[in-house]
């Protein structure tokens, strides 16, 4: 599970007398610091290193808010993303979180493309795809090596639609890029 939280480094003070505010991320045991444009003085904190001004505060949990907001389409193939990688999407300044809609992408070229003989395997692969994410909002980024893998592992009840299905989707993510 992701987590998320303002903190400060007492040992990292400025010349100006201020300290950069952190969020800190925490995903699977593991942490890192995504920095803030936000800073604080020594009024701003108590005693022990903790933000006290509450204008800083409200910010910081804007800031988290849209984190999480950020990560939310990810689901559950967020436990198997590296902890560097996910900080790069979140960091990433793209409004559209974090890419092309493959799925919107590809019903739009199937639609454009109703002369292909078999245009109702790209459909059904689409529909498959979407039947193995459990949502229609698939990012091209979450299409990878190891969701193929794992789609084709799905299919594998289906002999011919393990080969057929995944090689509608390939196909459909080269015409993407």
């Amino acid at each position: 599970m992701a987590t998320f939280k303002a903190t400060i480094f007492k040992d990292r003070q400025r010349e100006d007398k201020t300290w950069n505010v952190f969020i800190r991320f925490t995903h699977e045991r593991k942490v890192r610091y995504i920095a803030t444009t936000m800073y604080v003085t020594k009024k701003d904190m108590t005693a022990s290193y903790k933000i006290k001004n509450q204008q800083i505060i409200d910010k910081c949990d804007a800031l988290i808010r849209t984190y999480r907001e950020k990560i939310a389409p990810l689901n559950l193939e967020l436990n198997d993303m590296p902890i560097d990688d996910i900080v790069e999407y979140i960091k990433s300044g793209k409004k559209d979180n974090g890419g092309i809609d493959f799925i919107g992408f590809s019903r739009k070229w199937c639609s454009s493309h109703p002369e292909l003989k078999d245009i109702k395997n790209y459909i059904s692969a689409i529909n498959s795809f979407c039947l193995f994410f459990e949502r229609e909002h698939i990012l091209c980024s979450e299409v990878t090596v190891k969701t193929m893998k794992a789609f084709e592992e799905f299919l594998s009840e289906k002999k011919r639609a393990q080969s057929l299905y995944t090689s509608k989707i390939v196909r459909l993510f080269n015409e993407h890029t």
